[in-house]
């Protein structure tokens, strides 16, 4: 009977706690799908993830770096998944790992992290990314000329080199128009 009545009154407490607003623990969306690829991948996600909300750099790393390894839903997914990391994580923090990556997988992680912009459902991380975390944007150092374009004889935009990257700027401006836009 005294069970019953501490987990009665745990469980009040816990549902008042939730009325009111209060969150004990941060949320950051994840997807079972991607737990599940990980662990087929020996990768413990959430344990890499629990390591790398809290500010570890070498978990930080290892948490971005699965990007290599995600693909599909999958890597769309870990992309949200990552975007609602980095308040918890810290900025400063995440662009200190981001910084160390190979070009390629920057700007994989930089248009996985548009998209989820446009597929978060927390409102405040739907700004662009140079507003809310300047230092992961920076991080990635997207900078693109306009006038040194070069186009195919059909006018297409031709890949360009900047900095050592390859971009393409009609798939970069795609990428910024579709997290402009509202989720349906």
């Amino acid at each position: 009977m005294r069970k019953i009545l501490i987990f009665s009154c745990a469980l009040a407490l816990a549902f008042a706690f939730a009325q009111c607003g209060f969150n004990v623990e941060p949320e950051v969306t994840v997807s079972e799908t991607v737990v599940k690829s990980a662990k087929e991948l020996k990768f413990d996600y959430v344990e890499v993830l629990e390591k790398a909300r809290k500010g570890d750099q070498e978990a930080i790393k290892q948490f971005y770096d699965f990007h290599r390894l995600a693909d599909g839903v999958d890597g769309l997914q870990h992309g949200i998944t990552c975007l609602e990391l980095i308040p918890f994580a810290g900025d400063t923090n995440v662009a200190e790992a981001c910084a160390k990556f190979k070009p390629g997988l920057k700007k994989l992680i930089f248009e996985r992290l548009v998209y989820a912009q446009a597929n978060t459902q927390k409102e405040a991380l739907k700004k662009p990314l140079e507003q809310n975390f300047p230092s992961v944007y920076k991080a990635f150092n997207i900078v693109i000329q306009p006038d040194t374009l070069q186009k195919d004889s059909t006018g297409k935009v031709l890949p360009m080199e900047v900095k050592g990257r390859v971009i393409r700027l009609d798939s970069l401006q795609k990428l910024k128009d579709a997290a402009a836009q509202p989720q349906k």
